[in-house]
């Protein structure tokens, strides 16, 4: 499974990063995990999922406010 990374910078000054594979016409799979993980955590699971799909990962950082 081949993935690229790939970031946006937000005008607030946050970037988003994750990993995609390169397109290829397949049917795509936006994958947004549930907790702090990175996306690549999920290997083993996107690798099956990466024979039939296109895959975008997004890792999105949980930004914790101070008191």
């Amino acid at each position: 499974m081949k993935l690229l990374s790939w970031s946006h910078r937000l005008g607030n000054g946050h970037t988003l990063r994750g990993h995609h594979s390169p397109p290829s016409g397949r049917p795509v799979i936006h994958f947004l995990h549930g907790n702090g993980y990175c996306g690549l955590t999920y290997a083993p699971m996107l690798e099956r999922l990466s024979e039939r799909f296109d895959l975008f990962l997004s890792d999105v950082r949980v930004l914790v406010a101070s008191p």
